[in-house]
């Protein structure tokens, strides 16, 4: 399982204007949903480590043609990586839209800089009710689960706020020393690993409001019951990096001062 040994997460307005990674705002730690406590870091068997084969922390995948009896539809993030062309196409890659449709899966597959520094993810949009969540593999929300990284929205999902964390050095630190008591409760991600985005509409409210793995994997769906099967638009914004892959600028927001390096 892709995190650090530490867990934690939240939200952006969906707007028609545009939502590029150096414009997030610096994170809310009252607009977090996440009130984990992560586990404690596991000791390595010193007699293990010389036999242990190196762990890829971003493998190749299978990606399935359905998920939970819906059509996925998938993407790499990439700075070429587009929408379908009906929504936002002039923001991507920061933002990918979509016309969201019935019994449809949507799965970006990023990948985080080798580093300790604050993301967003989000994933919303309009009409009808959805769930966002990041997991370590494709159809498969239970690491999304148990690390408070699921959020359901009336109006389609959420934002997902975390911390990414380059050794688990630096995710004691931010657990223990009360400098980074703001990023304390958010979900924490391994530095140069891969994850996966995705979003699904729903047509029933999650218990307690909070979206877990068997909801996600069950729920129904009746966007566009009424109206041929869509239901307008989803809007997926990424700010999961801490520099711009082609220019290198660094986004100064996500910056953790003290840690990143």
């Amino acid at each position: 399982m892709k995190r650090v040994a530490l867990v934690v997460m939240v939200l952006v307005a969906c707007g028609g204007g545009g939502a590029g990674p150096a414009d997030a705002s610096a994170p809310d730690p009252d607009a977090s949903a996440s009130d984990a406590t992560p586990d404690a870091p596991l000791a390595a068997d010193a007699n293990d480590a010389s036999d242990a084969a190196p762990v890829d922390p971003c493998p190749t995948l299978p990606i399935p043609t359905t998920c939970f009896n819906r059509n996925v539809v998938y993407r790499e993030w990439s700075m070429t990586a587009t929408g379908d062309g009906t929504y936002f196409a002039s923001q991507a890659p920061w933002r990918l839209g979509f016309t969201r449709s019935q019994n449809t899966m949507w799965t970006v597959k990023v990948k985080l800089e080798a580093n300790t520094y604050w993301g967003r993810i989000s994933a919303y949009g309009d009409s009808s009710s959805g769930v966002a969540w990041i997991s370590d593999k494709p159809c498969d929300a239970t690491f999304a689960e148990a690390n408070k990284l699921t959020i359901y929205g009336n109006n389609g999902g959420g934002v997902l706020n975390f911390v990414v964390v380059r050794n688990a050095q630096d995710a004691v630190t931010i657990q223990t020393n009360s400098q980074y008591a703001t990023y304390k409760t958010m979900p924490q991600l391994q530095g140069g690993a891969c994850y996966y985005v995705s979003f699904e509409n729903v047509s029933t409210y999650p218990t307690g409001g909070v979206a877990d793995a068997n909801f996600i994997a069950t729920a129904g769906d009746d966007c566009g019951a009424n109206s041929g099967g869509t239901c307008y638009y989803l809007a997926m914004d990424f700010n999961h990096l801490l520099h711009n892959p082609q220019t290198m600028q660094l986004f100064t927001s996500n910056v953790i001062a003290g840690l990143t390096q």
